[in-house]
């Protein structure tokens, strides 16, 4: 695993790469704005170009280090001869934060931002463990494989593998270069970058001082700050979605007056901060489908978030046609745009699977190595989250379509207190079993949301921008509440809803002093405690980084399958292949493998299989040689699973498979090699 300090140069080396990239190619947009603007924008836009870059090689099967090294090299020469205004955009933004930290009002919150940056980046530097299990079982595990194979190709293993990857191309370069330490900086850097997007957001559309409090309200959700430590792909969607909606504020904003975003108003105003000089709302539609287009490129659940905004246009346009109102030609730019940036991920899907979203509209699709129990079982899966337990999966699918809609968290009362069931019962929002002192320091969405957005009813006069954003809102709750209520499928709504929160808490507190001094209070223990939350994590990474434990030692004891998976890393040959149940987190195991749990794929074909005869058979067309079984989390369940875990006993017991006398203590996992036709003794392990 290459060393820290690799890992950062890595990092900075790709960061400035997307940022220079970005530069070249808004050398001829965007001078309106200001300095920090044109840096995230550039950041925004030249990131996601060299992903797609990466996967240009991928699907050429060119995905080598050579190949990234050389594509990074191109993309430097052209940055540094097109886009080297970067440099003066660092520089003053760098003097502009210098200045604000020192003479703003709102310094105090913008030191506060500063700190909760700083304590982000021990935890961060850190291998990948327990909490990252998406990462370690999706996200760098793919890109891992699509590296180690030199091309982007199905893992039929894993369905996730279909889902948009714009993110993982990046973590494919970071792994080349520095490992997934580097993969997990990318995804920092996009929360900081989505930190600054919803002040963005908030200065332009709500008042240009309330760009620090809306900035503060999303750094005190705990969720923000546990996701900028592991390497998801939320913060992506996150990122591109609060531009994609400033974008669409600016462009069906009533009025024709355009002016700089220098210009906006000092004061706290209902009415949006006007557009540049240079822009039009044809531009404005445009770069919002970009963004919208990017965030679906990021990740799936952000094609809701853009039918909405889509929605939203075509009632604008017909409310205003006749009227000199919106041209039905910025619709469209608006729509093609965002689906042809984010369309190659979906023709792929398409191509290789027949789904353009696999493995969801099963019914309508269908899908390769999909079948219609698997989706059953998925959405079962997705509707286990929020405050209340659904029957057994064979019990709730018996219930009639009423009854199985209103089941669990989907009672009717369950639903209209779920606004109380996320800010106070953070744990069934998450995967369940979570450690609920966990969920609440890291997976809630903290109580300001609660707070003060119900301060925005007892306005006459609310933003323009709130009237968009709280009607964008009704569809979104709809469908969160009605399929998978998961705290951060909800996030991109969140942070929209960061800068309407600051200024319903503003406008509260102008005129009566109590209210000012409650929110105050309000707003400084809920960033203490988000502080307080990012403390744990950097506290149990500094023995790491200190050099007084290694880079095993601290894995062994943050992700304890990590000793297992050395154990058949040295016992495994490069020719075996393993399946595993109940354990898909396997970033760290260098041989080759497949996840066996029935509800991921159909390679293979259980439920045709009556004996373990079958079983092993099956193993042998594929190559399997070795099984993993976690059986804290397999064994249980449906018939399905059931069945599966009948067959492995069934094999195990017949010597088709061969238990290798290893406990693991304290763990749940067994250890089966599958017996040679010419030589059936037992295999003698290695020493663990």
């Amino acid at each position: 695993m290459p060393t820290t300090s690799i890992a950062i140069l890595s990092f900075l080396w790709i960061a400035l790469t997307g940022l220079l990239l970005g530069s070249a190619l808004l050398r001829w947009w965007g001078r309106g704005f200001s300095p920090p603007v044109r840096l995230l924008l550039a950041l925004g836009v030249g990131l996601p170009c060299l992903a797609y870059a990466i996967l240009a090689l991928g699907l050429a099967h060119a995905l080598g280090r050579q190949q990234l090294l050389i594509l990074l090299g191109v993309a430097n020469a052209l940055g540094l001869a097109l886009g080297w205004r970067a440099f003066p955009d660092a520089w003053a933004t760098l003097r502009r934060i210098g200045r604000t930290l020192v003479r703003s009002r709102q310094r105090v919150l913008y030191w506060v931002l500063v700190l909760w940056a700083l304590l982000l980046l021990p935890a961060t530097l850190t291998p990948p463990g327990a909490q990252d299990w998406d990462g370690l079982a999706e996200h760098l595990a793919m890109a891992k494989v699509w590296l180690n194979e030199g091309a982007v190709t199905p893992l039929w293993y894993d369905h996730h593998s279909q889902f948009p990857a714009t993110l993982q191309m990046l973590y494919v370069v970071g792994l080349a270069l520095g490992g997934p330490i580097a993969a997990k900086l990318i995804h920092m850097l996009f929360g900081l970058m989505t930190v600054a997007a919803v002040g963005l957001l908030a200065r332009r559309h709500f008042g240009r001082n309330l760009g620090a409090t809306a900035m503060a309200i999303t750094i005190g959700t705990p969720l923000v700050g546990w996701l900028s430590i592991i390497a998801y792909v939320d913060l992506g969607a996150l990122f591109y979605s609060v531009l994609g909606m400033s974008f669409f504020l600016d462009w069906l904003r009533p009025g024709e007056d355009m002016q700089t975003d220098e210009g906006a108003r000092s004061a706290v105003s209902p009415n949006p901060a006007p557009l540049p000089s240079s822009s039009s709302r044809l531009s404005s539609a445009v770069w919002a489908g970009a963004w919208m287009g990017l965030a679906m490129a990021m990740k799936m659940q952000a094609v809701l978030f853009s039918a909405v905004l889509v929605a939203g246009a075509v009632y604008v346009w017909w409310r205003r046609r006749g009227r000199g109102g919106l041209p039905a030609s910025q619709v469209f730019a608006f729509m093609l745009v965002a689906g042809l940036i984010a369309s190659p991920w979906y023709v792929k899907s398409w191509l290789w699977t027949g789904n353009p979203v696999y493995p969801f509209a099963y019914s309508i699709f269908g899908g390769k190595q999909w079948s219609q129990w698997q989706a059953q079982h998925y959405t079962y899966q997705q509707k286990e989250w929020g405050w209340g337990d659904l029957p057994p999966e064979t019990e709730y699918f018996q219930l009639p379509p009423v009854k199985r809609f209103f089941a669990g968290s989907r009672r009717p009362d369950r639903m209209l207190l779920a606004p109380f069931g996320l800010t106070f019962r953070p744990w069934d929002y998450v995967d369940k079993g979570t450690w609920r002192f966990g969920a609440i320091v890291a997976a809630s969405i903290g109580p300001l949301y609660l707070a003060f957005l119900p301060l925005l009813f007892f306005r006459r006069k609310r933003p323009w921008a709130w009237r968009v954003i709280g009607w964008s809102m009704v569809p979104i709750a709809a469908w969160w509440l009605a399929s998978a209520q998961y705290s951060r499928y909800l996030l991109p709504a969140l942070a929209w809803l960061a800068p309407a929160a600051a200024w319903a808490a503003y406008e509260a507190g102008r005129r009566q002093v109590w209210v000012r001094r409650t929110v105050a209070v309000g707003l400084g223990l809920t960033l203490a405690f988000a502080l307080g939350g990012r403390l744990l994590p950097d506290l149990n990474a500094v023995p790491l980084l200190t050099g007084k434990v290694s880079v095993g030692d601290y894995l062994t004891v943050s992700f304890p399958p990590y000793r297992m998976l050395q154990f058949l890393n040295r016992l495994m040959t490069p020719t075996d292949k393993l399946i595993s149940y109940g354990e898909p987190r396997l970033f760290y195991l260098d041989r080759p493998y497949l996840w066996g749990d029935p509800g991921y794929h159909r390679l293979l074909e259980y439920d045709r299989m009556t004996s373990a005869e079958d079983l092993i058979a099956a193993y042998r067309s594929l190559g399997i040689t070795w099984v993993l079984i976690n059986a804290e989390y397999f064994g249980a369940g449906p018939p399905e699973v059931t069945h599966v875990a009948d067959l492995l006993r069934a094999a195990l017991r017949e010597g088709y498979l061969i238990r290798l006398p290893v406990a693991w203590r304290g763990q749940h996992y067994l250890v089966l090699k599958l017996a040679s036709s010419e030589n059936s003794e037992e295999p003698t392990p290695p020493k663990p």
